[in-house]
């Protein structure tokens, strides 16, 4: 963090105000007697306050202020977190810092017990980003006469992505298996080399390997190349009371099919009917990704099925669907996506376990929400129930055991 150079604020410690009322006290004395003596005392006290006051601003001019926070991916909502508070350039015989308070992301005393460094516990209760700062360092000369309030208002700022947990690998695979090895059309996966042979295309030869070796190599590609998914998040809005618990679940489910597939190693991209409906791209970096559920809110208005339906030739290879209310076109949504040879999974949250959620309205019989799933295997999705137990979640293959969580 960039050193500011505003002047501080100052004001007299308690010892300071007895300083300054007993200098008064005495001038005054002095003043009414005409006592040598205790002019001089007053000036001894003045002189004493205005050393501590120079030397405090003096002893503080080259504080310096700096946050070491953890690499973007390192803060996860509801996972405490360590950042580490620097203080350096209070010069010597020029007080002390006694307080530092900073916004992390709520604005708090952090303490000083001396030395260069804090070491700070943060907790973030929700995913988004978090701006940090301004931030106060409190000084006092050595004297003990004044306090410095040196504001440090450059601002920094945190991604703190959603929590994900463990992911089965039958909700990528399906029930063929393969997975992010899907055979895939694109097939330009880079193989390996070997040596030319006659009616090789010249654009496979390796121009590097020639003049390193003086024979010709071409480049062999596989046929089998990381399946592309398309992450595809529900967040329609449904009536007015929709449970914060509910929505950071979804959040979460898509988070960690997205970090399932950054694992191994399967190009994927996200799409979210939010008010905005909001999306990234095959090629967007994971902290792209991560940013984007950081900052979603369940705010839309047209159904996940329309929104993937509009989209479904950049669709990739598979889709997952996180869904939180009952979509009646997903089920001809994921037959159209079949026909077409796309692999489809869904995760559909289980409105039971969020009793005043908007979803539980639309939902309020077992057997609507179970006849809604059975819809979805019958059109040839890949069916799992996200739902907590004992307050852990879990994902569950509709009509088998549990297989995660």
């Amino acid at each position: 963090m960039p050193r500011e150079r505003a002047r501080p604020s100052v004001r007299p410690t308690s010892r300071g105000w007895q300083a300054i009322l007993a200098g008064g006290v005495v001038l005054g004395l002095a003043i009414a007697f005409g006592t040598t003596q205790l002019f001089q005392l007053a000036y001894v006290l003045f002189a004493l306050l205005l050393v501590g006051l120079v030397a405090g601003l003096v002893g503080g001019s080259g504080l310096r202020y700096r946050r070491e926070i953890p690499p973007e991916g390192g803060i996860v909502a509801e996972r405490p977190v360590r950042f580490g508070i620097v203080v350096l350039g209070m010069r010597r015989h020029g007080g002390a810092v006694v307080e530092v308070r900073d916004r992390l992301p709520e604005r708090r005393s952090l303490g000083w017990e001396g030395g260069g460094a804090l070491d700070v516990e943060v907790t973030f209760a929700r995913r988004g980003v978090y701006s940090l700062g301004p931030a106060e360092v409190v000084s006092e000369d050595p004297y003990g006469m004044f306090r410095f309030d040196w504001r440090f208002a450059a601002r920094g700022e945190v991604v703190v992505y959603p929590r994900v947990w463990p992911v089965p690998a039958e909700l990528l695979e399906g029930d063929e298996g393969g997975g992010p090895e899907r055979r895939t059309s694109r097939g330009e996966e880079f193989a390996g080399l070997r040596e030319y042979r006659p009616g090789d295309e010249l654009r496979h030869v390796s121009w590097k390997s020639l003049a390193r070796t003086g024979e010709l190599y071409v480049r062999e590609f596989s046929d089998l190349a990381p399946a592309r998914y398309t992450v595809a998040l529900d967040l329609r809005r449904r009536g007015l009371r929709v449970t914060g618990r509910e929505v950071e679940d979804a959040v979460s489910a898509a988070a960690s099919v997205a970090a399932a597939l950054r694992e191994a190693g399967s190009p994927f991209r996200l799409v979210c009917n939010d008010g905005g409906v909001a999306s990234t791209s095959f090629d967007a970096s994971y902290e792209q990704h991560m940013r984007l559920l950081a900052t979603v809110e369940a705010d839309g208005s047209e159904p996940i099925s329309d929104v993937l339906a509009a989209g479904r030739r950049d669709a990739g290879d598979g889709i997952v669907v996180v869904s939180r209310t009952r979509d009646e076109g997903l089920a001809s949504c994921v037959s159209r996506l079949r026909a077409s040879g796309t692999y489809v999974a869904v995760v559909a949250l289980n409105p039971h376990a969020y009793p005043r959620s908007g979803g539980v309205r639309a939902l309020d019989r077992v057997e609507e929400f179970e006849a809604w799933l059975a819809s979805l295997e019958a059109a040839g999705a890949v069916v799992f129930v996200l739902r907590r137990e004992e307050g852990a979640p879990g994902f569950y293959r509709v009509g088998r055991r549990r297989v995660g969580g």
